[in-house]
């Protein structure tokens, strides 16, 4: 964080950056273990201009549109993960032909790259997310025989890379969608390996169904992370809304986008509670039928009739007399 604060004005500029930019790398570095693309070179060209190696910086670093042999060698050796927020179409992308060779159109977005050594402890991340509450929607992603090495690492670079506001530690990660937080927590516990995925329950029906999309995009991510470890054995349980009972609820096969069973209430086989599907599965609650509407008034007047609340009014004819 020093070198970074060292950074002198002559190179900010050089690098189309402020001082409010340097202030925010360095911030960033702290919070989060991340560097943009553009604080990586500005760091970079100070330390060789400071042990007169400017002339290799191109070399190294590259252009602002081409990444350099430096990155390259970062990424490879596992220094570092590059982050790229992936939401925003590309309006002026080709239209695809099949058979013909398409050529990508560099991204204006910023790259970050995310150096796991440097993740803090997750005081931070927890305090912004508040703490768990018994309410809360939360499945648990078993892995056997345990959660691999750089797993959960790059899990995060890929959920980062979809939701662009983010909050991250060495084992936990806050992502925000729409105002609505997820937790993504891990456990690498020998024989008790998993990681949790959490947000708050949906105070209207309606809400369902974006609180379980945010959560199936992460499981979705989580399953094609899965063919770079052939062999790991994946179950997602969703654990028992009483508290201490140790009761699980399998989830059957998923695919992408949802889970498909024909039971609106799940009752759990050890303490017989029984719980919504909606607060277990990735179900959105059929509407409620019951909905109290207002009482409709009907008012006669010499002027007319008029009508307060929820109502319809056809007029067919109507006499007027003027005695």
């Amino acid at each position: 964080m020093q070198q970074l604060e060292s950074i002198t004005v002559d190179i900010l500029v050089g690098e189309h950056a402020t001082i409010r930019d340097q202030i925010n790398w360095v911030w960033t570095f702290k919070s989060k273990a991340m560097l943009s693309q553009k604080a990586i070179r500005a760091l970079l060209k100070h330390q060789l201009c400071l042990d007169g190696m400017k002339g290799i910086f191109e070399e190294m670093v590259g252009s602002r549109s081409q990444k350099g042999k430096l990155f390259s060698l970062l990424e490879h050796f596992e220094i570092c993960l590059e982050v790229r927020n992936t939401e925003g179409l590309n309006p002026k992308a080709r239209v695809f032909v099949p058979g013909q060779p398409w050529e990508t159109v560099q991204c204006r977005e910023e790259v970050h790259y995310l150096f796991p050594t440097y993740l803090n402890q997750s005081e931070e991340v927890s305090a912004t997310w508040g703490g768990d509450q018994a309410e809360d929607l939360h499945i648990r992603l078993y892995f056997s025989p345990e959660i691999p090495e750089g797993f959960f690492q790059r899990l995060m670079v890929k959920a980062c890379s979809f939701f662009s506001t983010h909050w991250v530690a060495k084992a936990i990660c806050l992502l925000i969608c729409s105002g609505k937080p997820l937790l993504i927590k891990a456990n690498n516990q020998k024989g008790y390996s998993y990681i949790e995925l959490r947000c708050r329950k949906p105070l209207e029906w309606a809400a369902f169904q974006l609180s379980w999309n945010f959560i199936m995009t992460i499981v979705s991510i989580n399953r094609k992370l899965l063919d770079e470890w052939p062999g790991l054995h994946l179950c997602i349980k969703a654990p028992c809304r009483t508290a201490g009972c140790p009761a699980e609820f399998v989830w059957p096969d998923v695919d992408d986008k949802s889970t498909v069973t024909k039971e609106e209430i799940k009752t759990c086989g050890i303490c017989a509670y029984r719980f919504k599907t909606e607060l277990l599965l990735p179900q959105v609650p059929s509407k409620p039928d019951n909905i109290l509407q207002p009482s409709t008034h009907y008012y006669v007047t010499s002027y007319g009739n008029a009508t307060f609340g929820s109502s319809t009014v056809h007029v067919e004819r109507q006499n007027i007399l003027d005695k």
